[in-house]
């Protein structure tokens, strides 16, 4: 596949790039040949092209692509050197910074890394004395075990920004009880904001949905909404009124049509969390604010205790990596070095980086000519304290530089056109402003029959018998896939390994399996137990 215009000009551009790629528009593709250009036409080595993927699989596929893409293009050394090249992840990145700067980093210099299982067993094993040790017996007075250990293990999940969050709080109260009064006062104003601003979110997207839904279907939407903007109305002067109206949608009946609960669940949850969070003199806002210096004491003293017993056990988990390493690159000397020798940086998936990730990478950039591949859209993972915004962010600071550039795939390889444009009906009407058309570029649908059908299932059964309407569901489609399995598709036969299945969680997907090995059709499950 050659580069279409938008690759080429992300693909040659000499200076910082970010691109917004959708979905299917060829960013491992672009990604490869960036790496060709910076070794063909800036003279790189691979060993001083940094290239940052989401997880060791995605790491590895993208070393296949480089190296098939610079045989026959480039002298066969540099072909040999992308076996060593820094190609993988953020967490191998930040490893590999500890390794080599143990004492800068503050690490035991042959660490191990434990994984999320054993991270939460060795934590288990050391959180008592850590409390013990490092929490102000004035605080353990004041707060319940339970509580306390909730609240630090919280903070100890993001530390650095739990140091920020309190130096923050610090300058906001410099002017005592005054300041103090100040704060929750902007505190309720930025809550009122954000009920109306929900408030306008949800009626604009009830208003989508009358044009294509009966009345009768929407009437405890119109009741949620309602309430909602009843709320918002009071947010500003009676906040105890507004909390009211949000705690009462939660009473509200689900109604049949699948896209009207699901926005009915959506706003339930939304108008949930907004009643939660209303800031109250004399509940937790009053507590942090009084007591905020026992609190940052004690995570300081359970942090320390924890950083101590870790560099002594010789163990670190991923987060601590980051820490770590970010605490190493504070060095200049160490900076400096790896500066001079990562000379290009690729990241690629670049809305899953969490803050620290994205501090990181900030300070190895440097002047380095960088190529940055995200999409707000698919920041789905959450993972690790991913935040959609370190992307977000470095494409808006892209923009202001004298070289920089952003640049939009829109060009979708993946997907045939009718399919996308059904996909693209659909992605507008709940991403709103993020939404962003794919143009598609493989052909259409060859055969009379339709690309993409939608089949509904009701019934009169009572809610005890759901579970027969399940599986009768399981082997209407077990039918449709036998149907297809002996039609072909008009381009060709059709295996049943390039058929998927999907559904939401574990249990409501062991109908299909059954009835897909009733039909003698073989089925392999996978997935976890969670909603995928």
């Amino acid at each position: 596949m050659s580069l279409n215009p938008e690759q080429r000009a992300a693909v040659e551009h000499d200076g910082p790039v970010a691109v917004e790629a959708g979905a299917g528009t060829g960013k491992t593709h672009l990604m490869a040949h960036r790496y060709l250009w910076l070794v063909e036409h800036k003279g790189f080595s691979p060993l001083e092209i940094v290239a940052v993927t989401f997880t060791e699989k995605a790491a590895r596929e993208l070393r296949a692509r480089v190296r098939r893409v610079l045989q026959g293009q480039v002298a066969p050394e540099r072909v040999y050197e992308v076996e060593a090249a820094p190609i993988g992840t953020l967490h191998s990145l930040a490893a590999r910074i500890c390794q080599e700067y143990p004492e800068e980093a503050g690490v035991h210099p042959a660490f191990r890394i434990l994984d999320e299982v054993e991270s939460a067993l060795w934590l288990s094993e050391h959180l008592d004395e850590a409390l013990e040790e490092g929490v102000p017996p004035e605080l353990q007075q004041l707060l319940p075990y339970s509580l306390l250990e909730e609240a630090l293990l919280t903070l100890l999940r993001q530390p650095l920004e739990a140091e920020q969050a309190f130096r923050t709080l610090e300058q906001r109260l410099a002017g005592g009880q005054e300041a103090l009064e100040r704060a929750f006062h902007q505190g309720r104003a930025r809550w009122a904001h954000q009920v109306r601003s929900l408030a306008e979110e949800m009626d604009g997207e009830l208003r989508k949905m009358k044009s294509h839904h009966h009345p009768s279907q929407l009437v405890n939407l119109y009741h949620a909404v309602s309430m909602l903007l009843e709320a918002a109305a009071a947010a500003e002067n009676d906040p105890q009124m507004a909390r009211k109206h949000l705690e009462e949608i939660r009473f509200l009946k689900l109604p049949r049509a699948p896209e009207a609960r699901e926005f009915l669940r959506d706003l339930k949850d939304k108008a949930r969390r907004a009643a939660l969070f209303l800031p109250e003199m004399g509940s937790g806002d009053l507590f942090l604010l009084k007591h905020r210096h026992l609190l940052a004491e004690a995570f300081q003293g359970v942090r320390n205790f924890l950083q101590r017993r870790k560099r002594e056990d010789g163990v670190l988990n991923f987060a601590d990596l980051e820490v770590h390493a970010l605490r190493a690159l504070d060095h200049p000397p160490v900076l400096e070095a790896y500066r001079a020798r990562w000379r290009a940086f690729l990241v690629d998936e670049h809305q899953d980086t969490n803050p620290i990730q994205g501090e990181i990478l900030e300070r190895l950039f440097g002047e380095a000519p960088v190529a940055v591949v995200g999409d707000r859209k698919q920041a789905i993972y959450g993972f690790r304290y991913a935040d959609h915004r370190v992307f977000t962010g470095f494409v808006e600071e892209v923009k202001t530089r004298p070289r920089g550039r952003a640049v939009r795939l829109e060009a979708n390889y993946r997907t045939q056109a009718p399919l996308l444009e059904a996909v693209d009906r659909l992605a507008e009407g709940f991403l709103g402003p993020l939404h962003q058309p794919l143009q598609p570029t493989r052909p259409a649908w060859n055969s009379p029959e339709p690309c993409l059908w939608r089949l509904v299932f009701s019934g009169s059964l009572p809610s005890k018998d759901k579970e027969r309407l399940r599986e009768a569901e399981a082997r209407r489609v077990a039918q449709e896939v036998r149907t297809l399995l002996e039609k072909g598709l008009p381009d060709g036969p059709l295996r049943p390994g390039e058929i998927a299945i999907l559904a939401r969680t574990w249990n409501t997907l062991e109908p299909f399996t059954r009835a897909l090995e009733a039909e003698g059709i073989p089925a392999v499950s996978a997935g976890g137990g969670g909603p995928l």
